[in-house]
Parts: C-alpha cells; sequence; structure tokens
C-alpha cells in the first residue's frame, strides 16, 4: 500500500493542490463524472512495479457474495490515484535547477490529469456480455493501462476543461487534442524530458519552493520566479524549407540570430507568423510562443 505519510510540508502542498485541482475539475469545469472521494496519495516509489511511473490509478473488484467473485459477477471500483513527487534525480545528487527534491508541477500535473482519465473512462465504460470474460474481469481489478479511443476521448474532455480553469495546458502545436498528437504526448517521459516540452499552466507554472507559517499557523507558499522557458520554433523560409530552431534566451534578437545561423544573413528581411502577421521586437513576446511555425520572408 502506497499512502506513506506526507512527512515534509512542501509534499504535503503539493497533494492540496492535486485536490483543488480535481474539486475544480468536477465543480468548475464540468467533469462531474469523476469522483471526489478515492484519496490521492505519495506513491511507493520502492515498489518494483513503481519504479518507472510519476503516477497509477489503482482499481479494485466489488461484488456481494463469493459466488458473484467466483461467477465473474463484479464491478471494479477506484482505490486511490498514487503519485511519485519526489526527484529520482534528487536522491542520486543531480537535480535540475528548481527541482532540487521536488518534481515540478508542469511535470505532475499532466501526469495526474491522465490518471483521472483512466478513473472516468473505465467508471463509464460499457462492455457487452461476450467481452466480460472473466479474464478481462480479472484483469480490471488491477492497474489499468488501457489507451484505446475511449480513453482519449476522456482524456481530451479533460485536458480542455483544465485549459479552460487556467490549471495546465498541453505544449502549443496544431491540433493538439486530435488522438495522434495525444498518443505521441503520452509517450513522452516528463520524468526528464525538458520543462517547456512538459506543458504550460497560468496557475501552477512557478516553481514550489518552500513552505512559511503566518503568524495563525496557515500554510503559505514562496513561489519563485519561474526561469525564462526555451523556445522551441520551426522555421520556414521563402522557399519553403523547413529548419527547428530552439532558443533560451525569449527575444526577438535571439530569434533573428537563431535563424541566421540556419538561413545566413541574407536573403530575408522580416519575420512573419503563417497568418501573415508581422513579428517584430513589439509584437514577439504577444505573437510567438513555444511550438510556432515562424515564416522567414
Amino acid at each position: 500500500m502506497d499512502s506513506a505519510p506526507l512527512e515534509d510540508s512542501l509534499t504535503s502542498q503539493i497533494f492540496k493542490i492535486f485536490e483543488v485541482i480535481r474539486s475544480e475539475l468536477v465543480l468548475s469545469g464540468g467533469v462531474d463524472d469523476l469522483p471526489l472521494d478515492f484519496p490521492i496519495v505519495e506513491m511507493d516509489s520502492s515498489a518494483p512495479d513503481m519504479a518507472n511511473f510519476l503516477g497509477m490509478c489503482h482499481f479494485s473488484a466489488r461484488y456481494d457474495t463469493a459466488a458473484d467473485l467466483k461467477r465473474c459477477n463484479f464491478s471494479q471500483q477506484v482505490d486511490r490515484i498514487s503519485m511519485r513527487v519526489l526527484c529520482k534525480s534528487a536522491e542520486e545528487g543531480v537535480a535540475n535547477e528548481g527541482e532540487e527534491s521536488h518534481y515540478h508541477l508542469l511535470r505532475l500535473i499532466p501526469t495526474l490529469l491522465h490518471e483521472f482519465a483512466h478513473v472516468t473512462t473505465e467508471l463509464g465504460r460499457t462492455l457487452t456480455d461476450q467481452e466480460l470474460s472473466c479474464r478481462n474481469r480479472k484483469l480490471k481489478r488491477m492497474e489499468h493501462f488501457s489507451h484505446d479511443d475511449l480513453f482519449y476521448d476522456h482524456f481530451r474532455r479533460i485536458l480542455k476543461a483544465a485549459e479552460q480553469l487556467g490549471i495546465y495546458s498541453l505544449p502549443n502545436s496544431p491540433n493538439k487534442y486530435n488522438y495522434p498528437v495525444l498518443r505521441r504526448f503520452d509517450q513522452v517521459d516528463l520524468e526528464v524530458c525538458p520543462l517547456p516540452l512538459c506543458g504550460s499552466s497560468k496557475l501552477y507554472g512557478s516553481p514550489l519552493s518552500r513552505r512559511q507559517a503566518t503568524e495563525e499557523g496557515e500554510i503559505q507558499l514562496t513561489v519563485t520566479q519561474a526561469a525564462p522557458q526555451a523556445l522551441n520554433l520551426t522555421i520556414i523560409n521563402a522557399k519553403g524549407v523547413k529548419k527547428f530552431v530552439q532558443i533560451k534566451e525569449n527575444g526577438y534578437e535571439a530569434l533573428r540570430t537563431a535563424i541566421g545561423k540556419k538561413f545566413g544573413n541574407k536573403g530575408w528581411s522580416k519575420l512573419q507568423t503563417p497568418q501573415g502577421q508581422d513579428i517584430s521586437v513589439e509584437t514577439f513576446s504577444q505573437l510567438v510562443k513555444t511550438g510556432d511555425t515562424i515564416r522567414v520572408m
């Protein structure tokens, strides 16, 4: 069982944020098929089958009599979602900036939303009598790994609600809610990939640094200012040649320098969005986001 005590304050606060996110999705985001009563607990990362996961949804069987179990006449219920919030890299003495002990929320929140999608998918799944084989029902007592179209329907719905509430947004890309794009994102190892590729959040984009107690004893967080994130962009010149660039300094001049290294500094004079909007020093921050395509004119 992975309900380890939440001994440090930052871990405790992260799990409070998880509960707030769930409540907001249900009460304000329209995800009313997500139960509010199952626990979200800290993962026992020492368990051999948990070592490679940031999150896991755990189901169990519900039946009235032993005869029901023998006939596979049981339904499933959610036991818990377990989340690993302490960094492996910190344990090994190697940590990313801002993640000296705990994973950034931009790694944890999409994992949590993924597990929520498993909950709503499996509780709402309907199967024909022919599909309710005993073997399948026994599998449903264990952790769920099914990622079929029904799962992605639920995942997309939860992601859209999270974006509307400012909780979390997928990395900016064309048709980001299409099945192929969601499947590719699901294959990203959120534990180790560059933070800009994990997505963004209006509410939780900055790393949590420490807790402080007010005079009344209530918990408050000091949130450090997030470092400027790298921009991953596709640039395309007048001949239709595409190149990928990453600029670590978020600014117009840094972009022009990166383009000069790819295409040279001759033969082009301005930058535009695919919609034909001119990009300048003044408009850069409003028009350019990670994942965008830039036309080199």
